[in-house]
């Protein structure tokens, strides 16, 4: 699975659960459009937020990335002691 699939997949979602909490404002009139359009604002941004925060917190436990050797060496060969594609050619580190 490619990340643009994912990124579709997560765009899609969101955009659904986006109007379908708004429809509800539109379509039953015990609620109003303005109040579900502010609840999809604020909860929007709390998950922005807590996102934040949450990935602050692994950043600064354990780091986000790989180290530029591990990066080079690749960590499959680290992490399970052989590499997951053998016919891959590694190359040299362009001078420049």
């Amino acid at each position: 699975m490619s990340d643009f699939f994912f990124q579709v997949v997560f765009v899609a979602t969101a955009a659904s659960i986006v109007f379908g909490t708004l429809a509800v404002g539109l379509f039953n009139p015990d609620v109003t459009f303005l109040a579900q359009l502010k609840g999809v604002v604020v909860i929007g941004l709390f998950v922005f937020a807590a996102s934040l925060v949450v990935w602050g917190v692994l950043k600064a436990a354990m780091g986000l990335r790989l180290s530029e050797e591990e990066e080079h060496s690749g960590e499959d060969e680290r992490e399970f002691g052989f590499a997951s594609y053998p016919e891959f050619v590694k190359m040299p580190a362009s001078v420049g």
